[in-house]
């Protein structure tokens, strides 16, 4: 079983459940699980668990990942917009907001599956930093395989905090398709893309 644990109340909540404002939702094809809290107080700040429960009777877990919640005033790091769909062959834009503070800093676009990461650009991928707090991600040409989780992500390098990172999900959808149906009118038989 896999779950949330929050050292502060030690409280586990287990994968697609909904506990007060905390949502944990599983992702198997992806290997990962999302923890989506919500209002957040000083009186989160704490240790908290992404962990596995390999024996239930025991409830003996192995940690996969510690972290330290800090509530700050404003983030450091944001989305405009934290999932995103298109249809098949189109384009998305994504933007990321960093503090002002991170301006010099090294920031970049990254896919959790396979932890492939984007700077500037390429074919399918444009990134833009105008420098003021606010990184563009433009992907182009998406396919249905390139649905999944991503992320912005601020190299902090100080040694005592991580990167900042802040998700996105994408999904891409396949295109529907219209079937204009014949009448002595509209010979022949079309089939067309419904407009968007």
């Amino acid at each position: 079983m896999k779950f949330w644990y929050s050292e502060n109340d030690n409280i586990r909540i287990y994968t697609n459940t909904t506990a007060g404002d905390v949502r944990v939702i599983d992702y198997p094809a992806q290997s990962l699980f999302t923890v989506t809290m919500r209002n957040l107080k000083g009186e989160h700040n704490g240790t908290y668990y992404c962990a596995v429960e390999t024996d239930e009777q025991s409830g003996k877990m192995t940690t996969t990942d510690e972290l330290h919640l800090h509530v700050q005033p404003a983030p450091d790091l944001s989305v405009m917009s934290s999932s995103v769909t298109v249809d098949e062959g189109g384009n998305i834009s994504v933007q990321c907001l960093y503090s002002t503070k991170y301006k010099n800093k090294h920031k970049q676009w990254c896919r959790y599956k396979d932890k492939s990461c984007y700077t500037y650009q390429n074919a399918s991928v444009e990134i833009s930093d105008d420098g003021r707090g606010s990184l563009t991600v433009v992907m182009s040409g998406l396919m249905k395989s390139d649905s999944g989780w991503y992320y912005c992500s601020v190299k902090v390098h100080d040694g005592l905090l991580q990167d900042l990172q802040v998700p996105v999900q994408l999904t891409v959808t396949a295109k529907t398709q219209s079937i204009i149906k014949a009448t002595d009118a509209t010979w022949p038989i079309s089939v067309c893309l419904k407009p968007r």
